[in-house]
């Protein structure tokens, strides 16, 4: 399935061996350092909403028109939001920004560092983060570089709606209950993986190169083609996926999307069809696991967090002397939200990540 995704796009083809020299290249100039718990400002799902219970509403939606040009780590003049598309549902642009910056982050850490054992001291999110990768003895190809770099970024990703979900805020007193596990987050959380590897697969300086990705992934996703056409998807889910209710609230959502693991389908409203003149070719997106040679991923990096008593790992395990997890608790936590919330499991190997047969 990966094959296929990638076939999607039409990408300069560039040998494993000059990869790894364009990443720091393609970073010339950026001041690339760790990235804090969250870069661009969150986008809810949903338009017109009330804010606090204030009578200032807030809308969440944008076209490709309207995106602005692509700044590392992101800045004003970049316009963020949720666009709707043919092939991969609602896509939260910021999400994709932050993921694909998050990949070049990564992707140059673990170049300057390759064939050693090295930690990764992020900054804290509901918790104390260290990222250790183990690669002593092993000197990763660039293209195995590139799919570290994804794996790492998506389990940064899926630990910010886990936190999310528990009500930490990332920026106090603001809570962002109501956005996580939204529908569209860990599609737009994974395709941005993908946007920052090709980005950096391209021979040209990292963020025109990210324009050009995300304006060649729109299209190809069969974009709607304005800002209103995103709100119409929306109101085709309102009252099924969500509610115009004053935010923060955990009741704005009413559908929760937890299948995080293995082929990550994006979801499409109802009345999709109608919206569209073309046939639909939903494109599901793999959660890398292994490199090109077969290595597990998850044997190269461990992220360790020490979660603050918001995250109830009493609850969740039972089990008061558990005071740190690593991402390979990722699907037993959200297993247990999937029964908090009366989902039914997404039928995830808790032990490899992987999608178990239904």
């Amino acid at each position: 399935m990966l094959q296929q995704v990638l076939s999607i796009f039409i990408l300069t083809l560039i040998s494993n061996c000059t990869i790894a020299q364009h990443i720091e290249q393609s970073l010339a100039g950026i001041p690339v350092k760790p990235f804090g718990r969250i870069i661009r400002t969150c986008c809810n799902f949903g338009y017109d909403l009330p804010v606090m219970g204030l009578k200032v509403h807030k809308d969440y939606s944008t076209s490709s028109e309207l995106l602005g040009k692509h700044k590392f780590y992101g800045d004003k003049n970049e316009h963020n939001g949720l666009i709707y598309t043919r092939d991969g549902g609602f896509i939260d642009i910021g999400h994709l920004r932050d993921n694909a910056d998050m990949v070049a982050y990564f992707s140059l850490a673990i170049e300057k560092n390759n064939g050693t054992d090295f930690k990764l001291n992020e900054a804290r999110e509901a918790g104390k983060r260290v990222i250790e990768i183990s690669l002593k003895g092993r000197e990763l190809t660039s293209s195995d570089i590139l799919l570290l770099a994804q794996r790492i970024t998506y389990e940064m990703a899926v630990w910010h709606e886990i936190r999310t979900y528990f009500g930490v805020p990332t920026y106090y007193p603001i809570k962002e209950i109501q956005s996580a596990f939204s529908p569209e987050d860990l599609y737009s959380n994974l395709l941005g993986t993908y946007v920052g590897r090709w980005a950096l697969e391209k021979n040209g300086p990292y963020e025109q190169e990210t324009d050009t990705v995300i304006q060649e992934v729109l299209t190809r996703l069969g974009k709607v083609s304005t800002e209103e056409k995103t709100k119409a998807a929306m109101d085709n889910v309102l009252g099924i996926w969500w509610q115009r209710v004053s935010v923060p609230s955990k009741d704005f959502l009413l559908a929760w999307n937890t299948s995080a693991y293995g082929e990550v389908k994006p979801w499409l409203i109802p009345d999709h069809t109608k919206f569209f003149d073309t046939p639909t070719q939903v494109y599901p997106l793999q959660v890398p696991l292994q490199t090109e040679t077969g290595i597990a991923l998850d044997e190269l990096f461990t992220i360790r967090i020490e979660p603050i008593s918001k995250i109830p790992l009493n609850l969740i395990y039972n089990a008061a002397a558990k005071k740190e997890i690593t991402q390979k608790d990722f699907p037993f936590i959200i297993n247990w939200i999937e029964r908090e919330l009366c989902l039914p499991e997404s039928h995830v190997d808790i032990e490899s990540g992987s999608k178990k047969p239904d």
